[in-house]
Formats: C-alpha cells, structure tokens, sequence
C-alpha cells in the first residue's frame, strides 16, 4: 500500500525533528521544514514555494491560492534563543505592507510569552506563531485517509524502531541505564507524535496494559492496548 499523506507528514515531521536537533546546516532545517509547512497548507489548498525573489521583507516562504486573493507569508526562524516580541513587530510590519492577510512564524525554541499577547491584538494581520509541537498538533488533526492494513502497522513499527535505533547510537547502553517507566513514558511520546491519543496508565494495577492508545478513522475511534516488557 502506498503510504498516505498523513504517513508521509508524519515521517516528514521526524525528519525536522531530527534536524533541529542535530543540526548540519540552516539549509537542512529550512529544506525540511518547507516540506511539512507545505503539506499542511495543501489541504487548505494552498501552494507553497520558496521567495523567489528575496525582497526586503526577508520572508523565506509565500503561500497562494488558485483563483484566490488569500496570500501567506513565512517566517523561518531558527534561533537557539526565544524569539522576542521586538522580532514578530516586525514581521507584521513587513506583512502589512506588502501586503499579506496571514504570516507564519516558526522558531524550533519557541516565543516569549509576549509574543503571544501582541498577536492576539494585531489587527488587521492575522499570525500564527509555531513552535515543532504546534505542528505535531496540526498533523494529528488530519483525518487518516484510509484504514489501517498491515502496511499501517509495519510502518508504525518501523517508526518506533527508528527512534530506539538513534538514542542507542547516541548511547550504546541506553536500554540498560533507562528505568522501566521512562521507558513507557518514552514510547507513548512517540506513539503521540503519530497521531494517536495516549494513556499511560499507574504504575501499579495496570492488568497488563501500560498504554492504552485511541485513534479516530472515518469518526470510527479504534483501541488499543500495549504491554510494555522491560527486562534486564
């Protein structure tokens, strides 16, 4: 089965997850990024390309819209520090004037509480601030396209895997030294950035359950339990 796009978000988000955190270059970041940002924006039905002329506004991307006035811009920043308040004032100077109805922001590190209180007042502007979870959160509100097959299931696996595999090449004796509940703890995380709701349950009284994991298909929710075995 050919992954869905969903399927491919997903994995597409893990890619900038990765470079974020270890990253080569800026290139790297922005490649990636552009391809999540893009994908979320099409089902909006918005295209998303590169600034093909870098202007004065500096904006890395513009979004438009067949047979539609409605135009984005997209501010990448990739700072190790929060973005100040002082930096979204001028983005939204830029956007007003060239002018756009909407401008993303997106900073890996996140935005001062003060960048916050300042967009919901901005007028007439509309901007978004995003932070990696921000787009977790808007991938896990695509609805699944098809039911899941085996193929669903290998690629979630492989997923998972996928992550166990890094930490054990940052740190070859990272199954030995990680306790059992950061264990659970860690794997509903990943099980969450693939769009399902997690439980973890108490330590004790589980019946032999440590998640239990929920996901709704075509308004049908889907359960599942997982039992966690970690043994030394």
């Amino acid at each position: 089965m050919i992954p869905t796009a969903k399927d491919q978000l997903i994995r597409d988000i893990l890619v900038l997850e990765n470079s974020i955190t270890r990253p080569k270059d800026d290139r790297e970041i922005c490649f990636t990024f552009h391809q999540v940002i893009a994908k979320l924006l099409s089902n909006d039905g918005f295209t998303t390309i590169l600034n093909p002329s870098p202007d004065r506004s500096n904006f890395d991307f513009m979004c438009f819209k067949e047979n539609s006035r409605d135009r984005i811009c997209i501010s990448l920043q990739n700072s190790t520090e929060s973005i100040a308040e002082e930096r979204v004032h001028e983005r939204v100077a830029f956007a007003f004037h060239y002018p756009y109805d909407r401008l993303i922001m997106f900073a890996p590190v996140g935005f001062t509480a003060s960048c916050y209180r300042f967009v919901n007042i901005t007028d007439p502007v509309k901007v978004e601030l995003l932070t990696l979870n921000d787009l977790k959160s808007w991938t896990s509100k695509i609805e699944i396209e098809s039911d899941f097959s085996i193929n669903d299931y290998e690629n979630i696996i492989k997923i998972v895997s996928k992550t166990f595999i890094e930490k054990i090449i940052e740190d070859s004796d990272f199954l030995l030294k990680i306790e059992w509940r950061d264990l659970e703890k860690m794997i509903a995380e990943i099980f969450e950035g693939l769009a399902f709701d997690v439980k973890l349950t108490p330590p004790s009284k589980d019946v032999g359950k440590d998640l239990i994991l929920e996901i709704n298909k075509r308004g049908i929710t889907k359960k599942y339990l997982v039992e966690i075995k970690h043994w030394k």
